[in-house]
């Protein structure tokens, strides 16, 4: 909850969301992306989706600001 408010702020402050490149690679991949985010959803484990630093070329980190 904090750091999604972090990220409103700063979208509401700059007109543009961090980590934009997550939306040129996501484009495409939205339901791939939704339902292994589901899959995860109720683990504790959140290395898939946050705090994973730029990722890789077949899978960009922080994909859950994405999703969030």
């Amino acid at each position: 909850m904090i750091e999604g408010v972090a990220e409103l702020v700063a979208m509401l402050t700059t007109g543009r969301v961090s980590n934009s490149h997550l939306a040129r690679w996501t484009r495409g991949h939205e339901r791939e992306i939704d339902e292994a985010f589901l899959r995860d959803a109720n683990s504790a484990d959140l290395s898939r989706w946050l705090y994973n630093g730029v990722g890789t070329p077949e899978r960009p980190g922080d994909l859950g600001y994405w999703v969030g």
